[in-house]
Order: structure tokens, then sequence, then C-alpha cells
């Protein structure tokens, strides 16, 4: 089934807007927060999982492999929600095509859309011309399989760690394509603290005209770092909705050390688990420095999701939720309406050309 997107409300001072996003008999409305398998609310379930080239060989080889992987994926599925299942790429090597057709295989029945996977060892691996070259082999190689089978959408997937002079090139693939619905990946870090680079992003997407034709999901966005005398720190996850970010992912990159090392890290420095808290739009750490991490990563989900239906019905009745969200503590700290608006009025500036 394809997807469809429709605008009901659209902000009128910020850049956020409120939209229903349909396949079949099911539907999400945005702003949202996605949420996963083990939180019981919630309209779009993401699932995430790596795959690497020698994976792929494995479960072309190895049949037990292949289900492994499809009953992992399968058991983090929701029958009443969108299931978004996100692959991350995790080698620098193009597959060929029959291994290409084995990622969408993997991928095709248990999403509600096609999304192209992350690729963040290409990115890592290649710079200038010689990156956007292969991005674009890897992604057109991706089209490709899923045209040869699909009844289904494609959402296309833009990294947000390549450089901005290549994202008019991937909009207009994907444009091609007729793919107007987006993932950002994130890859660990925050559009928060990339304004300029989502800037160009959003006007690239405004010189099509296609704004109203899709969504903007960031995936693996970083909820903000504790600086080292502060006790709450911006949620820079969550507060990306009045920049115009429809869905807010779950952030899957590891810490560069195991979560056991990494616990006992927080432990030793007696500070636990960052939680959510949305009379703030902060994280601030948990009291007990022994609390389940992922019980409270859980916890943070749900609370966030719930805050994006409050947000759509503010927008809904009053037209802008630009009051409520600066009457929090840390937005108004962090000045983060001055932030929404100075990106706002670049966007929307006429673009200038120069005639010699």
């Amino acid at each position: 089934m394809k997807l469809s997107v429709k605008t009901k409300e659209v902000d009128e001072e910020l850049l956020m807007r409120v939209l229903d996003i349909k396949v079949g008999g099911k539907k999400a409305s945005t702003p949202s927060k996605s949420v996963n398998a083990y939180v019981e609310t919630g309209e779009i379930n993401e699932i995430h999982k790596g795959i690497t080239l020698e994976k792929i060989n494995e479960i072309n080889e190895d049949n037990r492999m292949e289900r492994y992987f499809n009953g992992d994926i399968s058991r983090q599925k929701k029958d009443d929600s969108l299931n978004f299942v996100f692959l991350r790429y995790n080698d620098h090597r193009i597959p060929d095509e029959r291994s290409m057709e084995t990622i969408v295989d993997l991928q095709y029945p248990h999403t509600d859309a096609l999304i192209v996977p992350s690729i963040p060892a290409i990115v890592k691996e290649y710079t200038a011309e010689s990156l956007l070259n292969t991005m674009l082999t890897f992604i057109d190689s991706y089209v490709e399989a899923v045209e040869k089978m699909n009844s289904k959408s494609i959402v296309g997937i833009i990294p947000s760690k390549i450089p901005r002079q290549f994202i008019p090139n991937l909009i207009q693939y994907y444009h091609s394509k007729d793919i107007t619905s987006f993932v950002i990946d994130s890859d660990g870090t925050s559009l928060y603290s990339h304004p300029s680079w989502l800037n160009s992003f959003k006007r690239e997407i405004k010189k099509l005209s296609i704004e109203e034709e899709g969504f903007i999901y960031n995936l693996n966005p970083n909820p903000g770092k504790f600086m080292k005398k502060k006790e709450a720190v911006l949620a820079k996850d969550i507060i990306m909705i009045p920049f115009g970010i429809d869905v807010v992912g779950n952030n899957h990159v590891p810490p560069r050390l195991s979560s056991d090392v990494w616990d006992k890290i927080l432990t030793e420095r007696n500070k636990g688990p960052r939680r959510f808290y949305p009379e703030e739009y902060s994280y601030r750490r948990a009291e007990d420095v022994n609390a389940n991490m992922i019980q409270i990563k859980n916890e943070n989900i749900t609370m966030q999701y719930e805050e994006t239906i409050k947000i759509r019905e503010i927008v809904k009745e009053e037209k802008s939720v630009k009051p409520y969200i600066e009457s929090k503590p840390q937005v108004k700290e962090e000045k983060v309406i001055h932030r929404i608006e100075s990106s706002k009025r670049e966007i929307s500036a006429p673009i200038q050309t120069t005639l010699f």
C-alpha cells in the first residue's frame, strides 16, 4: 500500500505542522515521537537493525541466519501502529545486485514504507565527489531493487554528516523518483547544533514545492550533552519539532564503550540515566544512580509521545504552539524561540540570483 500525507494544520509562527500519514488502514498524526515494541502507546513503531556485507552473505548462504533475522524484526512489530524498519548498512562497499535484493527482501515484509538504509560507513569512508557518487550509486541500486516488486512507498535517507553542497543532488535525485518523504540520519549528532545545514535542506524542499507531499523524520538524534556543572540540559531531540521535524526518532548509535562499562562509569560518577522533564523540556540525571536505563528510556519515549499529542491539540485550537513552548524554562534559558524564528526567516527568504 502506498503512503499518503495530508497537511491538517500549520503553525502560524513557528516551522511545525500537523500531518496525517496514512498507509492502507493505518494512520499516524504528526508531530510525533516514534516508539518501540516495549512502549504501550504510540502511532509510529521504529525498528532498527544493523547489517553488513558479511551478514548479507551469511543470510544468502544459511537459511537459519535469514530466519533469525526475520524473527528478530517480527518480534518488534506492533499491529496497531505504522511499522518503519530502518536498516543501518555498516559497510563502505557497495552491495552487488543480488545482495541489494537481499537487503530489500529482508526489509519489505515488515515495514509500511521502504526506507533507504542509512550509510554511515560510506559517509565516513569517502569525501568530495567520490562521496556523492558512491551515495547515489548505493541509493539508486536500492531504489531499482525496490521497484522490481514495489507496491509500497519509498522514503529517502539524508545523512546529516554530508556536506551541504550535496543536499541538492540527493533531493533532486529523490524527486526524480517521486520520493518526497525523508529521513535525516543524525548518526548520534544533533540537528539543533547544526541549524544552517537543516535550513539548507528545508530550502531545497521548498524550491521543488514538495513540502506538502511528504514528512521529515529525524533518526538517531543526540538528546543533548551534560555540561560539567549543569544539572539540566535542553532536550535537543524533541525540541526539533518546532523547527519543522515531523517525527522525532530514537537514537540507536551505540556509545564507544559497552553499555555495561558505561553504566559502571555513570554509577562511579554518581550519575544515573537521563530523565525527560516535559514541564522544562530538559533532561536531568535520575536521582537513583542504579535506576534501570532501559526502563527510564522507555518512560522518556512515552512522555515525549504524549507531549507531541498535546502540541497537536494546541496548534489546532490556538493556531500556534509558540506561547506554550517558550514557557518552558530550558527553552527560555537557551533562547530557542529566537533560533526558530531566525531559521524561519532564512528558509522563507526569496532566493536571490546574480546576473552576469
